[in-house]
């Protein structure tokens, strides 16, 4: 005796399940946007809403493949018109929240991956920092407590002869590879003050700024190394001069009124 053949669903049915899925993940791709302008969900809901944006793209995914078998199916079966239409609108739906799921993702990623850069350049800028001023308190235990008048003298008496180590990871330019290009350049893009400066004289040296990020090297950031050689990072508003900064967060910048 043969075997039953296996039952397969109707195209209308398929064409509905397409429909129903195209639309579903349009408002699942959508359901973000909502959350983000009304800034007033909870971390529940939220979390929801993620899941679900994530699960968007498989239903679409889903409705595109009903919509697809439907329309195969519906080409042998009579009066099929409507089936066909069916399919077809769940099918466009389902192209179009993938197309929609993916420039939503897109325009999210690329601003992230970018932040997450600039925090790595940051980093490196303020070891870059960190290693000068080590530099600078070793010429100070050579010269009595006197820091070098630039950093000129430090590449000179080969304390620290490496350009890149002057250069900001997030400058617009490439380190100086001669002292000449390096002077003419402004001896790279870190701010320096502590020509003059003598740390057996300096009152709060925990306070006292010894050199910083030139503006523009990260837009509302400033990475500073102080006289006894440690290194804060400090957030500002964008166009936020340094000594403006500096004010704010209570520091003595050599050379500068209080």
């Amino acid at each position: 005796m043969p075997e039953p053949a296996p039952t397969r669903p109707p195209p209308s049915s398929l064409a509905t399940a397409s429909l129903v899925l195209g639309v579903l993940s349009i408002v699942l791709i959508a359901s973000p946007l909502a959350l983000f302008r009304s800034r007033g969900a909870g971390l529940l809901l939220g979390t929801l809403t993620e899941v679900l944006f994530l699960v968007a793209p498989l239903l679409a995914t889903l409705a595109i493949i009903c919509g697809h078998l439907a329309r195969r199916r519906a080409e042998s079966a009579p009066r099929s018109a409507v089936v066909l239409q069916g399919a077809r609108a769940g099918q466009i739906m389902g192209i179009i929240g993938i197309v929609v799921w993916t420039a939503f993702v897109f325009f999210l990623v690329i601003p992230a991956l970018a932040a997450v850069r600039e925090e790595a350049r940051r980093i490196n800028c303020g070891s870059n920092l960190k290693a000068i001023g080590c530099v600078c308190l070793m010429y100070a235990d050579d010269y009595r407590g006197a820091f070098p008048p630039d950093f000129r003298v430090l590449v000179e008496l080969k304390y620290c002869d490496a350009f890149k180590v002057y250069a900001c990871p997030s400058a617009k330019r490439q380190p100086a590879t001669t002292l000449a290009e390096f002077v003419s350049r402004g001896q790279g893009d870190y701010a320096y003050f502590g020509t003059g400066l003598n740390r057996e004289t300096v009152k709060s040296p925990e306070r006292t700024v010894l050199m910083a990020d030139k503006a523009g090297n990260h837009d509302g950031h400033w990475n500073v190394v102080f006289v006894d050689d440690h290194v804060a990072g400090v957030r500002a508003k964008r166009g936020t001069g340094f000594e403006a900064a500096a004010r704010q967060n209570g520091w003595i910048i050599p050379g500068t009124a209080p």
